[in-house]
Order: structure tokens, then C-alpha cells, then sequence
């Protein structure tokens, strides 16, 4: 489980999370953009600061779990 979910049992109760299997890890700088997939083929991405990330690091192939706050996730409107 990715460090973003370490107080997931607190945070499922007032926002969200989606469980599933890294595809990417992407190193930005300071910051490192983990993608994941549902096994019902959805996708979802998590960014990071880097001393967040290499804290618990993760591989593509591996399991994790994303768990956020409503206050922040930032919807994505299609086309």
C-alpha cells in the first residue's frame, strides 16, 4: 500500500479510494505522478512530492491503494 493510504480507514469515511495495480511511475522534479488501474480497467493518479513518494516507493505490476479527502480531488471533464 502506497504511504497516501496509511490513514485509510479515517479517510474512506469522508472521501474516496480506489485499490488496484501501478502502471506508471513518472519522476517530475519534485514531484512523482503514480498511475494505477482498477481491475475494472479504470485509471486514476496520484501526485506526489518526492520525499512522499521514496518514503514507500512503488514499481509498476505492483499492488496499491489510493485514498484521498474530498477537498481534494480535482475532477477532469472529457473532450
Amino acid at each position: 500500500m502506497m504511504n497516501v493510504a496509511l490513514t485509510a480507514a479515517d479517510r474512506l469515511k469522508n472521501g474516496g479510494g480506489c485499490s488496484g495495480r501501478i502502471i506508471t511511475v513518472e519522476y517530475q522534479g519534485p514531484i512523482v505522478r503514480v498511475a494505477l488501474e482498477t481491475p475494472s480497467g479504470e485509471q486514476a493518479s496520484a501526485i506526489l512530492p518526492d520525499s512522499l513518494f521514496f518514503e514507500a516507493p512503488v514499481r509498476p505490476g505492483e499492488s496499491a491503494t489510493f485514498v484521498w479527502s474530498e477537498r481534494d480531488i480535482h475532477y477532469l471533464q472529457a473532450g
